[in-house]
């Protein structure tokens, strides 16, 4: 008889212990399918490319309300970094065998690098509206050119037809990694049409670099510190139809014209060269003249006055 007791405790304390391993060892079904759950990213700001030029290409007519949109964002807190050293003005260029047609930019770039600083404030257009979504982009960077290595950061437009709204947020950038949108949560860089924005990018040291961007109408700003490796050969300043999904977007009308000022680099330049951007074998941005006040970038193939 004791016997017998003794088994069937024993196997009432055995079924509690299997019990406790059904409850402990795995994780409910879900907790599973939410940890399964993922959001799918689209990267842009490819290196520049070149092509023909041709017919201007026909502009939409009414504009948009500007509607900020919450996206994903860098979940870090910006880490402050140091003071750029001080850099220089950029060279001009007067030459028409400094212009260059491009599918995708639109602007001035410097070459014969390297270069440990680059710095210039743009404006922000608004978009007019268009039947399908369009994607614009202004932006402050270093490489690009020849090579998949860039360092940048900027304002990118997105229209969508849907709903008929424009969203406007700031961003940066290290090819081969997808872009870092600004947190506006912290009401850090929550840019609008007509605003100021200065981006500086400079090397701190070695592969660690700064990248701040400031929104000089509101006074916000946003730092990060992040390592580059590239060559260092060009500085740039842009408008640009990013490439998503390995495809070009269609530019946005943009108005009024982006003016980029307050150009300074550090390294020794030779050449300033001045780009187009052609979609469809039309001109559909395209900057002015140089001077030393900076220059302006235009929608349309007619070049705009200088500043």
């Amino acid at each position: 008889m004791k016997n017998i007791v003794f088994g069937i405790v024993a196997l009432y304390l055995v079924a509690l212990w299997v019990g406790r391993l059904t409850a402990f060892g795995s994780e409910p079904a879900s907790t599973i399918q939410a940890s399964a759950q993922i959001a799918a990213e689209r990267s842009f700001m490819l290196g520049a490319t070149t092509t023909a030029v041709a017919t201007p290409h026909p502009k939409p007519t009414a504009r948009p309300v500007a509607t900020p949109s919450l996206l994903a964002v860098e979940l870090a807190t910006p880490t402050p970094a140091p003071t750029p050293p001080p850099p220089i003005a950029v060279p001009l260029c007067s030459s028409t065998a400094c212009e260059f047609a491009s599918s995708n930019w639109s602007g001035y770039i410097v070459g014969n690098g390297p270069y440990g600083v680059v710095t210039g404030t743009f404006t922000v257009p608004n978009i007019v509206d268009s039947v399908a979504e369009t994607v614009t982009a202004e932006w402050v960077g270093i490489d690009g050119i020849n090579t998949n290595s860039l360092i940048q950061a900027g304002v990118v437009e997105t229209y969508e037809p849907t709903g008929n709204r424009v969203t406007y947020r700031a961003w940066w950038e290290i090819l081969p990694a997808e872009p870092v949108l600004v947190p506006i949560d912290w009401n850090q860089v929550s840019v609008l049409p007509g605003h100021r924005v200065t981006v500086t990018i400079w090397q701190v040291g070695g592969p660690l670099w700064a990248i701040k961007l400031t929104d000089n109408t509101t006074g916000q700003s946003f730092t990060t510190e992040q390592s580059y490796s590239g060559p260092q050969a060009s500085a740039d300043w842009i408008v640009e139809v990013p490439t998503l999904a390995g495809a070009t977007e269609t530019l946005g009308e943009y108005s009024p014209a982006v003016k980029f000022s307050g150009l300074r680099i550090t390294g020794s330049d030779t050449t300033t060269t001045r780009g187009s951007l052609v979609q469809g074998g039309a001109i559909v941005s395209v900057p002015s003249e140089l001077t030393a006040a900076g220059f302006t970038v235009a929608y349309g193939a007619v070049a705009p006055a200088a500043p």
